[in-house]
């Protein structure tokens, strides 16, 4: 990775093995962007010597196969080791998601396991966790038939487009995992408003060296005031622009980061780091 496009967009979605574990779903999805980019590869050595946030990638890309073959009992044991052994709140967030949910092919729901860690989550301040555990608690939310769930997303409703790009991404929820169709709803999604998918887009354009389309969507995500879009291009600001023409910036995005309660944004700004 010897160009400059391709270095950067790396520490943006790895900013955690630095500055502390993501907080929020979005930066599990986004993690999932470095991992399948870098592969298991990058995250093991640390992981091995102890790096919790190391450990949780690792246990990602286990779990999933993205970046390594599929190992479940591999992945759950390096989740394990950051969620229980270092009481990581990301860790702890990540495996109650995928346990609330047939989320990853070979990984069957256990929605006792999963309100567990969630609620270990919670207890730290790990806002989603919350959500997903109303989620699990609500009756009506039932998972959606595929057929329903495509239609939504071919009326234009950007919330399913972005579930859609997700289900052909992993090949779940009734779906072939297909990229270049979670691709297409990705962007669906992204020109549908739905921010989650402008951060995913310009995370996902800036790792294939697009980086000044990539930007755009990254700054469409920031302007509709999303925490997790805030964080990292704060970060990128302060850390990874040569230009150093948007240092204040940075600055102010990671001031409104720290504001929702994003904890790796205040620990920069009360480190001063």
């Amino acid at each position: 990775m010897a160009r400059i496009s391709k270095i950067f967009p790396v520490f943006l979605m790895t900013a955690a093995l630095f500055l502390g574990a993501p907080q929020t779903a979005q930066a599990f999805e986004a993690d999932l962007v470095a991992i399948e980019s870098m592969g298991v590869e990058a995250f093991l050595p640390a992981a091995e010597t102890g790096d919790v946030e190391a450990q949780t990638m690792t246990g990602l890309a286990y779990l999933t196969g993205i970046g390594a073959e599929q190992d479940v009992p591999t992945g759950l044991d390096w989740l394990k080791k950051a969620a229980d052994d270092n009481n990581d709140a990301y860790a702890q967030f990540v495996l109650g998601k995928i346990l609330a949910s047939d989320t990853i092919p070979g990984i069957p729901a256990d929605p006792a396991q999963a309100k567990i860690w969630l609620q270990k989550a919670v207890n730290q301040g790990v806002q989603d966790a919350g959500r997903v555990l109303t989620d699990m608690k609500d009756a009506d939310t039932a998972t959606e038939t595929p057929d329903a769930l495509r239609s939504k997303a071919e009326k234009g409703d950007a919330a399913a487009q972005y579930r859609l790009s997700m289900a052909h991404y992993f090949g779940t929820d009734g779906f072939e995992k297909d990229l270049k169709a979670s691709l297409k709803w990705l962007g669906e999604a992204a020109h549908g408003n739905d921010a989650a998918a402008q951060l995913l887009l310009g995370l996902r354009l800036m790792d294939k060296g697009y980086d000044t389309d990539g930007m755009i969507w990254f700054k469409r995500a920031v302007a509709q005031k999303n925490a997790e879009a805030e964080y990292r291009l704060g970060l990128y600001y302060l850390r990874y622009d040569m230009s150093g023409q948007n240092y204040g910036a940075g600055w102010r995005l990671l001031q409104r980061a720290a504001e929702k309660g994003d904890t790796r944004a205040q620990k920069i700004l009360y480190s001063g780091d």
